[in-house]
């Protein structure tokens, strides 16, 4: 759904306990299931394990980004996704105000930047810098963080998350898109 040909952002959560990062690594589907690819079995997920609200925040998964056939945040970079998804929308207006902006994730040393320059949106994990188009990025990131966001406040009655909805907005606009 949020895959151009250049750019894939996606959200994978996880099904079970990970003990061997070498394993996910290998077997990956028996770990991750993509969010994008199938909303039911993510409904169903959060469901089964009878989540409460407060608990949401502990949704571990991954944030993967590609670019141009090369991971940006691998597959072995779980963390807190509704989070991790927070911080990323609190830096891109961040950016629109200050041109820069920086993190880390919430429950690893792992170091977010983004940089705006002209049409382009450097984003910088770990030191690893990666130009991506400005639209390009926001369009892709924008939209994969929509459905979440959306998953969780009407399908799953998350109304916490409904803050993120108007802020995805927000940065829409603040963007003109």
């Amino acid at each position: 759904m949020f895959k151009n040909k250049y750019l894939i952002i996606d959200i994978y959560y996880l099904k079970k306990m990970v003990y061997n990062l070498q394993d996910i690594i290998k077997n990956q589907n028996s770990y991750l299931e993509s969010l994008s690819e199938n909303e039911d079995n993510f409904i169903s997920f959060i469901t089964l394990k009878n989540l409460k609200s407060e608990d949401i925040f502990e949704l571990d998964g991954v944030l993967r980004i590609q670019y141009k056939n090369k991971d940006i945040i691998p597959l072995d970079c779980w963390d807190d996704i509704p989070t991790l998804l927070i911080y990323f929308l609190n830096a891109l207006e961040e950016c629109a105000v200050n041109k820069t902006a920086e993190f880390y994730f919430p429950d690893q040393p792992l170091n977010i930047k983004m940089e705006l320059q002209d049409n382009y949106i450097n984003l910088i994990f770990e030191g690893i810098e990666n130009k991506i188009d400005k639209n390009l990025f926001l369009e892709e990131f924008l939209g994969i963080s929509k459905l979440f966001f959306e998953l969780l406040v009407k399908k799953l009655n998350y109304k916490s998350y409904e803050n993120e909805l108007l802020q995805i907005e927000n940065i829409k606009s603040i963007f003109n898109l």
